[in-house]
This record gives C-alpha cells, structure tokens and sequence, in this order.
C-alpha cells in the first residue's frame, strides 16, 4: 500500500533480496571456503534467463543437501560476481554462486574495485576511445 502509483507493473512487483554474504554461514574474506548453505540473490530482469553457457567458472558447494554446482542465473548470487569486479590485464569470469575468496588467483595483475564494476567498465570504455 505504500507503493507509488507511479510505479510501473515490473516495479511494483520486484522483491528484493538481499544477500551479504554468498554462503551461509558467512565466509571471511579470505581463507574460507565453499561449504554452506547457498544464498540464491538475483535481478530477475538480468540474471534469470542465463543458461550454462553464460558463467565463465565454477566451483563445487558442499551445502546440506549434498555437492552442488550452480551454473543457472536463477542460482546466482551478486556477491559471487561482483566478488570478482576487477580492472587489469587479464578479464575476471561472470559467476553464478560460490566463495570467492579476496585473494583468488584471477586476481594476480588485476587491481579489484572493491565489488564494483562500474569502474572497471568506464576505464575500459575511456581506453577505447
């Protein structure tokens, strides 16, 4: 009832999720690991069409209902992906959901943008120009 008139359908009916950590219980940043529950947290309108084909590495969860591999846009998790939102050398995957640990080795020769990839994506469009 709060909700603005103004709003649009697609708006009006979004439910947020909200995820601060990829695992439950929380990892640390670094020295954790992919054991846990998994916190599926995604834009509908972005991620939920993504099929296998779109995340570019995966990694095994030891959840409560066994080893799982999440690989759909449905299961993924914004922490996991903005985890790697990194500017350098080499290009860091689109991920679904799992622990990503601040020192993973994609990062080696890359600077992180401490979860933003608004940065990285404007240093690449101003190269290009």
């Amino acid at each position: 009832a709060a909700q603005p008139s103004e709003l649009s359908y697609q708006a009006g009916h979004y439910a947020m999720a909200v995820a601060y950590s990829m695992l439950e219980p929380a990892q640390p940043l670094i020295g954790g690991s992919n054991n846990g529950a998994l916190v599926p947290a995604y834009n509908p309108h972005l991620e939920a069409g993504f099929g296998t084909g779109v995340f570019g590495k995966t990694e095994p969860v030891s959840t409560p209902l066994g080893v799982v591999t999440t690989d759909l846009g449905v299961q993924s998790n914004c922490m996991s992906c903005h985890g790697y939102a990194a500017y350098g050398k080499t290009s860091t995957p689109y991920v679904s959901n799992f622990y990503v640990p601040r020192n993973d080795s994609l990062f080696e020769g890359n600077l992180t943008t401490d979860f933003a990839w608004s940065i990285p994506d404007e240093a690449v469009s101003k190269n290009k120009k």
